[in-house]
């Protein structure tokens, strides 16, 4: 008999109320099948084998008696006393067949009770003083449209620019019409020497209330000559009280000339021809004040790539490092049970004695935060020790703050933030427990970047030494806060954990003469890694993709504005330093590495596929390999979907929970798993989405505007 609590085994977070009891049953005598059940439960003893019969030493808090029930065995609910709060209880099971007769108790198993809802908590909620981390610019992944995906600042250059030329670049941009006052922010992002000027006006590279006007709006640019990488990224918004903003950036309609090297004091005319007779002054230049009226006689610029693509790397002011917290206690006596109770504003990870806690990731994972935010609890007696321990934790963006679709960061708000209760018991009733408060220290790690949607990016030499395992205070650190703004409730978690699955050696790995490109034979979602060495900084990029282009480079438009990156720069010891993401997640079945001043190790390459860890259920074969193939297929897309929502895709800009797509694929999922918990998550925020005139949002969590993207429509509204 397989006993099931909340359709889990040995749950460690039931609700103190509505527990649903599970099981499976066989027998060895044919013909016979179970008629009626029997279930008596107890408080679990601490420590100590497990008892073989109910009752004993512990006493009964439920015998539901004989129950007449041929169909027993599927969610029977729990009718006996009130559940307590952070307590364990064991469980058996007794069947009797349609004759009377019946069989042995079955082996126990256990439940314990989570925290219940918000009030029960006695943690708070702490964060950095200096959360929310203040951009300096604009965004530099993603340039928002108002209608549908926007576009990814591009690295762009002149056609045949060599390191001794000087190289122009003219870009427009569209500010509200008819606005007054203006407001701005402007990043413009070189390796060499970068001047720039808006409307003839000279200002800095990263400024915000630019002197933008009214209408058309011009960008010069003048980079010198140098040695290093060449190109130039610009990001730009426009905005006006009452009025729609612009929003704009570097990319194919911008115009570039190159400059060549030639005596001073020539003057260059707007399409970048040398002419006798300029000097250099304050005032702008000739070809920046023309190009209002040259520019469509300038040749359009080159592309060379996006922000974060090789070999620049991303830019440190787009940073936004995970808040790190930490606890060093002292516990006084030795552990006979140990749980972590844990909820978080974006995904978290966490250490204990420098182990992790758990391998999930994307954790607590997508719910309509605007509601409700899932709690986890985490059995961590092996991990605890009577002394000295250290309690650890990186939240990082997630869902909460990061990147959804092409609607930006920060939908359902901007500062991270943790709330834990560590509770321990000893064998002769000691109780020992560590609460998120004031107490708490407060830092960074080497993780400098990790978004659902663009990836991550770590840098080995910031990572503050013994944070994680040391009692001292490391440098850098300090005293965390409490929250300041209010948080959603908390609710115990319906969905199963996202886990590691199988991994993935390529199927091919391709030396090229400026990267590597390695093909793991089949699209999935995870995340690859690996081992590299180098000098400290030398910089390691990966990128994702699901097909290669003819050439056989990644296609990446498909991606649209996901950037579908991880980034690590080397600690540089000399050492193989092991490569791998904390928090982002990819489809992808191709992988480029780009390698500058460090050496990959490619036996080393490897993938590793996460999804839902659900309980697999049906399968099917047959004589036709096409069937099994397609077979196959369904499966892997359960996998690759079924993660935090079921999405349409896990690749691109977009991941969200279509409704019309997850109906039509619901049934067979649920043949190959069990997907209750994870469908049952998905539609209690489906519920919450729904329109006050009843109408259904097309996705859950419900996150487009209702004026663009009307809910109620057929197809979708059904599902």
């Amino acid at each position: 008999v397989d006993l099931r609590a909340d359709r889990r085994s040995q749950p460690l977070s039931c609700q103190p109320s509505g527990v649903l009891l599970g099981w499976r049953s066989s027998s060895s005598v044919p013909g016979t099948s179970p008629a009626a059940w029997r279930v008596v439960m107890s408080e679990a003893p601490l420590g100590g084998q497990p008892a073989q019969a109910p009752g004993g030493s512990d006493p009964v808090i439920w015998d539901s008696g004989w129950v007449d029930d041929p169909e027993g065995g599927v969610d029977v609910p729990y009718e006996g006393p009130a559940l307590e709060p952070r307590h364990r209880y064991r469980w058996w099971v007794r069947l009797r067949d349609q004759l009377g007769r019946a069989g042995p108790w079955s082996e126990p198993a256990d439940l314990e009770v989570g925290l219940g809802d918000t009030a029960s908590w006695e943690a708070g909620w702490v964060t950095a003083s200096e959360e929310p981390l203040a951009q300096p610019g604009p965004d530099l992944d993603l340039v928002r449209n108002l209608v549908g995906p926007g576009e990814v600042p591009r690295w762009l250059w002149a056609a045949d620019a060599g390191d001794d030329c000087t190289v122009r670049l003219l870009g427009t941009v569209w500010a509200p019409p008819g606005a007054q006052a203006l407001h701005s922010k402007l990043a413009l992002h070189a390796f060499r020497p970068l001047r720039a000027w808006v409307n003839g006006h000279p200002v800095e590279p990263v400024a915000a209330d630019a002197p933008f006007e009214s209408g058309l709006n011009v960008i010069a640019v003048e980079v010198g000559p140098g040695q290093g990488l060449p190109g130039v990224l610009a990001s730009i918004e426009v905005s006006a009280e009452a009025l729609r903003g612009s929003v704009s950036c570097s990319g194919p309609s911008w115009r570039a000339v190159a400059v060549p090297a030639g005596p001073p004091g020539q003057r260059l005319g707007a399409n970048g021809a040398r002419e006798p007779g300029w000097e250099t002054q304050q005032a702008a230049p000739p070809w920046v004040v023309e190009g209002r009226t040259q520019l469509e006689a300038w040749p359009k610029a080159v592309v060379l790539g996006r922000h974060g693509d090789a070999p620049w790397g991303r830019l440190p002011s787009s940073y936004r490092p995970p808040l790190a917290l930490r606890r060093p206690f002292e516990l006084p006596f030795a552990p006979a049970r140990g749980r972590l109770y844990v909820a978080s504003l974006g995904d978290h990870r966490l250490w204990l004695n420098g182990e992790a806690v758990s391998d999930r990731v994307l954790c607590p994972g997508w719910r309509d935060f605007r509601y409700h935010v899932p709690y986890q609890v985490y059995d961590v007696t092996h991990l605890l020790a009577q002394g000295p321990n250290l309690l650890a934790a990186l939240v990082a963006d997630g869902w909460w703050a990061g990147s959804i679709a092409w609607f930006g960061r920060g939908f359902y708000g901007r500062s991270r933030a943790l709330r834990a209760e560590l509770e321990v018991l000893g064998a002769g009733g000691e109780h020992f427990r560590v609460l998120t408060d004031e107490s708490w220290q407060a830092g960074r790690s080497k993780v400098r970047f990790a978004d659902p949607i663009h990836g991550e990016c770590q840098d080995a030499r910031l990572e503050p030494q013994g944070w994680l395992v040391s009692q001292a205070q490391p440098p850098g650190f300090q005293p965390a806060v409490a929250l300041a703004t209010a948080a959603p409730a908390l609710v115990a978690e319906q969905a199963p954990p996202v886990r590691p699955g199988k991994v993935f050696t390529p199927a091919s790995v391709e030396r090229r003469e400026e990267c590597w490109l390695v093909d793991f034979g089949q699209n999935f979602s995870g995340r690859a890694r690996l081992r590299a060495r180098g000098v400290p900084g030398a910089r390691v990029v990966v990128t994702h993709a699901e097909v290669c282009t003819p050439s056989g480079d990644l296609w990446r438009d498909g991606l649209r504005t996901a950037r579908a990156t991880d980034e690590y720069l080397l600690e540089g010891t000399g050492d193989w330093e092991h490569l791998e993401p904390y928090f982002s997640v990819h489809g992808f079945r191709f992988a480029r590495i780009d390698a500058t001043r460090a050496e990959v190790d490619p036996a080393s390459i490897e993938a590793v596929a996460v999804w839902a860890d659900m309980e697999p259920l049906g399968s099917f074969s047959c004589s036709d390999p096409r069937l099994n193939r397609l077979q196959e297929n369904i499966i892997w897309s359960a996998r690759s979907n079924f993660l935090a929502v079921p999405t349409d895709c896990p690749q691109r800009d977009e991941r969200l929970g279509w409704t019309g797509d997850v109906q039509v694929f619901a049934p067979p999922a649920a043949f190959n798993y069990d997907v209750r918990g994870f469908l049952e998550s998905w539609l209690e925020d489906l519920r919450l989405g729904q329109l006050a005139d009843g109408a259904i949002p097309h996705v859950a969590p419900f996150v487009c505007d209702p004026s663009k993207l009307v809910p109620g429509a057929a197809g979708w509204q059904v599902a």
